[in-house]
């Protein structure tokens, strides 16, 4: 049975660039597991890349809906999405391993009680018959070809409709996947797969490590998890400091040619400088108006100036 990664690349230019630098990454590391992306541009742009490019299919909506048909999408007899906005450090094979036992499942926790994606779960228990639903981030799903993976996804047509009555927690105005997903795994009693925070994870927000070439990635988590994964999750909003450098690495390495060692060299001798004497000057700018003590650390936060 052909296993493969899946991703979906749609819209702005930047979402098309991500799922490209996912990619550089994946062919560093998994190389023999075959990759598929699903877009509304031109083929041509992702044949360096991937091996199967799919046609986005419009009616299916816009947004983060289209993971929800992800399903239909692939091509593969075991499949494993990953987000465009993710960079692997290092083999993300096992990670298969991990759902072997199972149909479909996600990277989570289960929960049946208290509010969830907003709304309270005995409301959603009473409305979709739940033992539990389960908190994920859907960075990452894992399924294969069987009939209890088909009816989660194709559950979750009726539960869109009833999305906006329930008041969901909404993704920058859009429908999000994960309360969908969320309620179509309880309903089918798919249970996820407990992470550790070497698997898949969103980026850190304070003290961060990040080597592609060095397979390093290590930052603070939830104020009390070292996470150390193999998926560094950075999100679709804008380029933390630490992706742009080792996007700029992944550039010299695959369109330059460049060795992964002067790769490496050249990112951090063009970004690290140049961006701890921006952060210091900011801060320096900002204790002195707001009179507060200079903060020194991190000297190379992730996001602005933390």
């Amino acid at each position: 049975m052909e296993r493969g990664i899946i991703t979906i690349a749609q819209g702005k230019q930047k979402y098309i660039d991500m799922a490209i630098y996912l990619s550089m990454c994946l062919k560093l590391y998994d190389p023999d597991i075959k990759r598929a992306v699903v877009t509304d541009k031109d083929k041509s742009i992702f044949e360096d890349y991937y091996d199967y490019i799919i046609p986005a299919n419009p009616d299916y909506g816009l947004g983060y809906v289209q993971k929800l048909k992800i399903y239909e999408y692939s091509p593969f007899d075991k499949t494993l999405f990953i987000d465009a906005d993710c960079l692997t450090v290092r083999s993300v094979s096992y990670i298969f391993d991990l759902f072997k036992d199972k149909d479909i499942s996600v990277l989570g926790k289960k929960q049946s009680s208290g509010k969830i994606f907003n709304v309270d779960f005995k409301i959603l228990s009473k409305e979709f018959n739940l033992p539990y639903m389960v908190i994920f981030n859907g960075g990452v799903y894992y399924f294969r070809k069987s009939e209890l993976a088909e009816k989660v996804y194709a559950a979750c047509a009726g539960i869109i409709k009833k999305y906006d009555n329930l008041n969901l927690y909404k993704h920058r105005g859009l429908i999000a996947d994960e309360p969908v997903m969320s309620i179509s795994l309880g309903m089918h009693n798919a249970e996820p797969v407990t992470g550790n925070g070497n698997d898949m994870q969103l980026a850190g927000n304070s003290h961060t490590k990040l080597d592609v070439f060095g397979q390093i990635c290590k930052f603070s988590c939830y104020d009390t998890m070292i996470a150390k994964p193999a998926i560094y999750h950075y999100g679709g909003d804008t380029y933390p400091f630490h992706v742009k450098r080792e996007i700029f690495k992944l550039k010299l390495f695959y369109n330059k040619k460049i060795n992964k060692k002067l790769a490496s060299f050249f990112g951090n001798l063009l970004y690290n400088p140049t961006y701890a004497i921006y952060v210091f000057a900011y801060r320096t700018l900002k204790s002195i108006i707001k009179g507060k003590k200079l903060k020194l650390t991190p000297v190379l936060p992730p996001y602005k100036f933390l």
